[in-house]
């Protein structure tokens, strides 16, 4: 029974930034990751603490009220410091076209 339960579970694993690039989009800078899947859960350290996401595609992130990432064509940005809401928009629409 427990290893039934085990399977359904759903699965998240620790992403290390370190091992992502560096990108920069205007006065921003992110780890852009990349090889994810769309869909899974996964774990990062940023700005504001310890978070745990569920990627999907044009998606904003936020932690403790603030946006912290985004996942857009299968990349994942982490803010490397705390951006205002306005960049984190601006970023959103501009980056990756």
């Amino acid at each position: 029974m427990l290893l039934i339960l085990l399977f359904f579970l759903p699965v998240a694993y620790g992403l290390r930034l370190n091992n992502c690039l560096d990108s920069t989009y205007k006065n921003m800078m992110f780890h852009m990751c990349e090889d994810l899947v769309e869909y899974e859960h996964v774990y990062f350290h940023d700005v504001t603490g310890e978070n745990r996401v569920r990627l999907v595609n044009n998606k904003l992130y936020r932690n403790h009220g603030k946006y912290t990432s985004m996942f857009k064509n299968d990349l994942l940005y982490v803010g490397k410091t705390e951006y205002t809401d306005d960049e984190w928009l601006d970023a959103f629409e501009n980056v990756g076209l």
